[in-house]
């Protein structure tokens, strides 16, 4: 059962709702009761020390050590949003977890890795997860997942990173989630009164190795190319040596080298 006991203090729009599990399969997987009981207050969270089926991109897992990192699931109802502008939701989303993680490290080496990751120095500091319902023309419900890399200090991949690699002390988790619920909601307000231009912008301006040459493994085959822009709906747009623009979506493309 879960319990109420976590130090969150939730900003507007959000209200202070949240449910704390010490360890769950994924807090994911703590929602869905929930959802199916019916409709919930927007901004309600569920936070996890420990997740023993915790999720990544890929369907990979997310490896996180108990009690040292941020795990949480928040849900929205952004009705405003036209469906095919879902893709709004996880740039509003990257800029919070990016904001959160700039204020501790130096922001020039911070960026947001396409669609959804946050990097630090070329390692992964964390990653998140979008389940939308779609209605007819509108997006009717959101549920979004953070996974952070706090105080860990090793990992099973050389790949990933955490803000504790970087600081003499841990860090107050607690501190960390209610920065990036802040961030979030001004985001999230943002988005509700129709700034869609000025967050992409914002989005695009901290996209991770933009304009820079790199080896990428596609659904055609490997190409040579560097990261142009990302479009309205989404989708990752890649030059050639040729000139030629290429289009992808996420699982159609990965960066090798």
């Amino acid at each position: 059962m879960p319990t109420r006991t976590y130090a969150i203090m939730l900003y507007a729009p959000f209200p202070n709702a949240s449910f704390y599990y010490a360890e769950c399969t994924s807090t994911i997987d703590r929602i869905q009761p929930y959802l199916a009981q019916g409709r919930l207050a927007e901004g309600t969270v569920w936070i996890a020390d420990y997740q023993t089926n915790g999720r990544g991109q890929r369907q990979n897992n997310w490896e996180s050590e108990v009690g040292k990192n941020l795990l949480f699931t928040l849900l929205l109802y952004p009705t405003v949003l036209a469906a095919a502008a879902v893709f709004a939701l996880n740039m509003i989303t990257s800029l919070a977890v990016y904001e959160a993680a700039a204020y501790w490290l130096n922001p020039i080496n911070v960026a947001i890795k396409w669609p959804n990751d946050i990097y630090y120095k070329n390692k992964k500091l964390g990653g998140i997860l979008i389940a939308t319902q779609i209605g007819k023309t509108h997006v009717k419900s959101a549920v979004i997942s953070v996974g952070f890399n706090v105080n860990q200090l090793t990992f099973k991949t050389p790949f990933a990173t955490s803000l504790a690699l970087h600081h003499a002390a841990p860090l107050d988790r607690s501190l960390l989630l209610n920065q990036m619920l802040h961030a979030l909601g001004m985001y999230y307000g943002q988005l509700q009164a129709n700034k869609i231009e000025s967050l992409w912008t914002c989005y695009l301006d901290k996209l991770y190795c933009k304009n820079e040459w790199h080896g990428f493994q596609t659904v055609n085959g490997y190409k040579h190319g560097k990261i142009v822009t990302v479009n309205s709906i989404g989708q990752l747009v890649i030059e050639t040596y040729h000139g030629q623009q290429e289009l992808y979506n996420p699982k159609e493309i990965a960066m090798v080298s």
